[in-house]
């Protein structure tokens, strides 16, 4: 919920800070910069550590940095220093999604697995939610520190984690540790009220001696599979200059075409709540047509929705249909993206792995999402043309995506 709250309260403090220093496109397109390279950073790194050392560690470490450098944004007194504490919260957000998936993912028994990771990205709606109705109700005090303030909450969720969070059974068991694997699932037994059978705890004891430190784990993961690894990443990168092209510059777009604050946080806001609906249909179909179907068609929509929101923009009352039906099609596409990924590495590979895509994300919102796409083409194209653009691209995508092997109802060992 907080990761989709501050990654999209990016789009919303733009437009406020923009007269404030007087900042360029370029400049502001910085401003996105520096927190997705600081997110791309922080999942390659701490899905390398979740794999090393353990989720729950990596988790609690990077709700950390998230929270107390989120305090930092709020108090900067000049752009630069708003953008190096930026860094920080990307550097903590960042981090935070390859370990849940990967934590989520091994709980999960593969007939329900995709439901419970797309659940997760109803929260995403949530927060996204939660950021337009804020920002909407903040807009007249004009104050973007204001802002900033509820994503310092995260905190009580690392107290929380560092009592209560179990570590994944599967981590502990590919580390060789049985006896606290054991205690995990016992406990969880006992807390369900679940009737306790004999059961076993499948481990394989040669891949728990074969280990991998921090820094080799990132040539496994292409070594591993380079081909799957490699397209991964490509149908990453067109996904997220798409989906994040709208999510992080709608505001703005809105705005210079006249709208006020208040009503381009309110029109770009309602395609959220739509999009919750979205991704509850979304846990089902995913379980029952597979990830690759549900992701070509939902992608295809999207970009064909996005376009018409824009042509109808002189029409309020079709322009808000458009904006709903693409926020019901498209919000479940990176919930699904997530998942499909996470269920295509091994358990020593997991987060790593999709810690590496996860920075490819976070590099393509940085560089093409906020340089390119909000910086350069829609300010000389035009926002219709544009999304013209990177739709065509993301289709080409679904093309990619179609090559590779399908991970629904896989075992993860």
């Amino acid at each position: 919920m907080f990761d989709a709250w501050d990654v999209l309260l990016t789009g919303f403090v733009m437009p406020m800070i923009k007269p404030i220093w007087k900042l360029t496109p370029l400049q502001l397109g910085t401003f996105g910069t520096a927190t997705y390279i600081g997110m791309g950073v922080g999942a390659l790194v701490s899905g390398a550590i979740a794999d090393t050392f353990g989720r729950k560690r990596a988790y609690i470490g990077t709700i950390l940095v998230f929270s107390v450098f989120s305090l930092a944004c709020a108090l900067a007194p000049s752009f630069l220093w708003l953008l190096a504490a930026r860094f920080m919260v990307g550097l903590g957000l960042g981090g935070t999604v390859p370990v849940v998936y990967s934590l989520v993912a091994e709980f999960m028994p593969s007939k329900s697995r995709g439901k419970a990771l797309n659940i997760i990205d109803v929260f995403w709606g949530l927060g996204a939610t939660l950021n337009g109705v804020v920002a909407t109700l903040l807009a007249p005090y004009q104050n973007w520190r204001l802002l900033f303030l509820p994503m310092v909450l995260p905190v009580f969720l690392a107290i929380w984690a560092i009592f209560y969070l179990p570590e994944s059974p599967s981590f502990l068991a590919q580390k060789g540790r049985r006896e606290e694997a054991f205690s995990v699932v016992n406990d969880l037994i006992r807390k369900t009220t679940g009737k306790t059978e004999a059961w076993t705890l499948a481990i394989n004891e040669d891949k728990t001696k074969k280990d991998y430190g921090l820094i080799s784990r990132f040539s496994k993961v292409l070594t591993f599979n380079w081909k799957l690894t490699v397209n991964l990443w490509i149908v990453v990168m067109l996904i997220f200059l798409h989906r994040k092209g709208v999510e992080v510059w709608l505001p703005s777009i809105l705005v210079s075409e006249g709208y006020s604050h208040q009503k381009a946080f309110l029109t770009a806001g309602i395609m959220y709540p739509a999009g919750l609906t979205g991704i509850l249909v979304s846990g089902w179909l995913v379980d029952y047509f597979g990830r690759k179907k549900f992701l070509i068609i939902s992608s295809t929509l999207s970009a064909i929705f996005i376009v018409v929101f824009t042509k109808v923009l002189a029409m309020p009352g079709y322009a808000r249909l458009a904006i709903v039906l693409y926020g019901f099609v498209g919000e479940a596409v990176i919930a699904t993206l997530y998942t499909f990924i996470s269920e295509s590495y091994p358990t020593h590979l997991r987060a790593t792995g999709f810690g590496c895509a996860s920075l490819v994300g976070r590099f393509t919102m940085a560089f093409l999402v906020s340089l390119f796409f909000g910086g350069i083409l829609w300010p000389t194209v035009g926002p219709s043309n544009a999304f013209i653009a990177v739709g065509i691209l993301l289709i080409l995508g679904m093309f990619i995506l179609n090559r590779l092997p399908e991970t629904q109802g896989k075992t993860l060992e």
